[in-house]
């Protein structure tokens, strides 16, 4: 069977990050779940490059 893809943008992380978020446990769950190989992830460049941006302010 096949892992269903799923895009991860930058809000996303954001949730990850922001302990504050309503969505924050469920955004752990997920990357939980990618970790352990229930989904195959990929981003964007420009989500990356976003998230640099991000961290070097």
């Amino acid at each position: 069977m096949r892992k269903l893809k799923i895009y991860i943008e930058t809000t996303l992380f954001n949730f990850y990050f922001d302990e504050t978020r309503e969505a924050h446990a469920d955004t752990l769950r997920l990357f939980e779940d990618i970790s352990a190989g229930k989904y195959e992830a990929y981003t964007s460049d420009y989500t990356v490059a976003e998230l640099e941006a991000l961290r070097l302010r």
